[in-house]
């Protein structure tokens, strides 16, 4: 019984490994590896800017500002009076 377990143990982890070593798509360059050049690899995450409210905040996603509500999670684009204001304070 408790070879049955070790061998079950085994499998799986090498089943795991064995996954994890082809998530890698793509091969890095040494510009990547060595320089931190991530073009193409990351995303930057979205900025929170200010609360415009209780239930609304602007967040900024590649270069363009949003407002979400964040009650619903809708979005959308932010007007100038809004990102100015954002700005301002």
């Amino acid at each position: 019984m408790m070879s049955y377990v070790k061998n079950c143990v085994v499998l799986v982890a090498g089943i795991t490994f064995a996954l994890g070593a082809l998530a890698q798509k793509k091969e890095l360059t040494d510009d990547q590896y060595f320089k931190s050049d991530f073009k193409g690899i990351i995303q930057p995450l979205p900025v929170a800017g200010k609360w415009i409210d209780d239930s609304h905040v602007i967040l900024t996603k590649s270069g363009k500002s949003y407002v979400v509500d964040c009650k619903t999670g809708g979005e959308r684009e932010a007007t100038e009076a809004e990102t100015k204001a954002d700005a301002t304070k």
